[in-house]
């Protein structure tokens, strides 16, 4: 591994052990700040898009993501690992689009009459979490675009 790619995964492992953390302490409403704001889950996914800054991709950030999430002590939740992502998109000023999904009963993940939950992060049309949304209804959606101010925070959502 070259030292561009150690640091990185040193980053995505710092990013991951945050957000767990915080994901102890927390709750959800000042976790989903951290996401960016709110959108209606209804929209059709539509690609955030804007300029990388050229040295950082997105698809770099996943790659470090998933190699941090495999080495850790602990098991890396999706959320978790959608927080990290969110919050590495926006430190190297990348858009970010979470989603959160759940599926009913019918999927092999879920129990019997229960129902399954999933978070995913994008970037653009780059998928930076370990895996996407297939076979889950979108229920809420989370966007940041750094270089238009940041994730502009709706009423519900701010910190005190």
């Amino acid at each position: 591994m070259n030292q561009a790619r150690v640091w990185g995964v040193t980053v995505a492992c710092l990013s991951v052990g945050l957000a767990r953390s915080m994901m102890l302490i927390l709750p959800f409403e000042r976790l989903s700040v951290i996401l960016g704001h709110s959108v209606d889950p209804r929209v059709a996914f539509e690609a955030v898009s804007g300029r990388p800054d050229g040295r950082v991709s997105a698809a770099r950030i996943g790659s470090c993501l998933r190699i941090a999430s495999r080495r850790l002590p602990f098991k890396v939740s999706c959320l978790c690992e959608s927080l990290a992502a969110s919050m590495l998109l926006s430190l190297f000023r990348l858009p970010s689009e979470t989603t959160l999904g759940v599926t009913l009963g019918t999927d092999a993940r879920s129990r019997p009459g229960g129902f399954s939950a999933h978070s995913w992060t994008m970037s653009g049309t780059t998928l930076v979490t370990t895996s996407d949304g297939k076979g889950y209804q979108s229920t809420a959606r989370y966007r940041i675009s750094p270089w238009f101010g940041g994730a502009s925070r709706e009423s519900g959502s701010r910190l005190p």
